[in-house]
Order: C-alpha cells, then structure tokens, then sequence
C-alpha cells in the first residue's frame, strides 16, 4: 500500500489487490472476541516510518499510533520474560532467570536502540548490487560510504546482527526476538532518534 500511495503520488495509477473481503491487509481492525476490537495481522509499527507517516499525512487520515510497551516473550512452559520500553522493567524480568544478564541488560539496550537508529537511516538507502564489478556500482559504493560515514562502526554493527549469531543466546532466528526480527522491532520503535 505504502509503495502504491508513492507511485500515485508519481502520476502512476498502480493497481492494488486485496486478497480478503476485507479491505486493509495488515491494518485491519476486527472484533477478535466480543466487544475487543484489535488488529489482528500487525501487532506493532515496526518498520512503518514516521517519514512515510508524514508524507503521506496519515495523520489527517485517521492513523493514530497508540503506545506498546511490556511485551511478553514467551518462553519454554508457562515462562516469560517481559521487553518493556522502561530498561529497568525489562531488567527486573531477566532478573527472575539470571543476575548476571539483568546487569548487562542496559548496556545491550544501549547496543541494540544505538544500531537501530543506524539501521532506521539505512532503510532509505537504495542497494546497489555487491555482484557487480563495473564503474557505476564502483561509484554507488564510494556514495554510499561518503553519505553515512558519520555512522563509522556502528554500521557494521548492523551488518553483523543482520548475518551473524550476535543474538543467538536469545533465540533461534525463527523466534520472536532473533536478531533480524529484534532489529525490526527496534527501528520501529518510538523511543528512537529520528
């Protein structure tokens, strides 16, 4: 929907399909038990940016993000751990496993939210194609190099979340917080600098 609304926004006239009777895709809002209407596809903004949001004046259509904070992270049995946008919150739920971990916490919450505002700013960065071996793509890379070199280590950062097993002591990559789904989640999230 997001790539139609910019291509009519162009003069193009895209053609959008919706697969249910139900207009909406992800965004859809139903009763999902007597008198509880929620979403039931998209649970959280996650990577829908505040950009997209302001171009196309979503806003003044109706969207209305609400706040989404302590979620639980089901775990093996009846267990959980709580991810709050309070540090200290989410610290206290590791607590109930592991000291150590709920000690380390704040420093990997600064980790994690440091390297998804590299990564919410990579977002607009158009790829170009690491196969090729020819001047033009020569000349996207240097572009691409000189525009976020302010970044400086911390776009590796994204690079290694994104490909290695950084996260894999919280998960398997299929998982609610792997690292790809966690750096998601993080760049969706309010509380980062835009």
């Amino acid at each position: 929907m997001v790539c139609a609304a910019y291509l009519a926004r162009q003069g193009l006239k895209p053609l959008v399909l919706e697969r249910r009777d139900v207009v909406g895709g992800a965004a859809v809002t139903e009763e999902i038990a007597p008198g509880f209407r929620a979403s039931i596809f998209s649970y959280l903004m996650s990577t829908l940016h505040p950009r997209i949001i302001a171009d196309l004046e979503l806003k003044r259509h109706g969207l209305e993000i609400m706040p989404c904070s302590d979620m639980p992270s089901p775990l093996d049995g009846d267990d959980y751990i709580v991810f709050s946008d309070n540090v200290a919150r989410t610290q206290a739920s590791f607590a109930r496993f592991n000291r150590h971990d709920a000690d380390l916490y704040p420093e990997f919450d600064r980790y994690l939210t440091e390297t998804a505002n590299v990564f919410r700013k990579l977002l607009w960065e158009t790829p170009f194609d690491p196969t090729k071996r020819d001047l033009r793509t020569a000349q996207q890379v240097s572009s691409f190099l000189w525009r976020n070199r302010r970044f400086g280590n911390q776009a590796f950062r994204v690079m290694d979340m994104l490909t290695t097993n950084t996260l894999r002591r919280l998960s398997s990559p299929w998982t609610t917080w792997s690292a790809p789904t966690t750096m998601r989640k993080m760049a969706g999230s309010r509380r980062l600098h835009l």
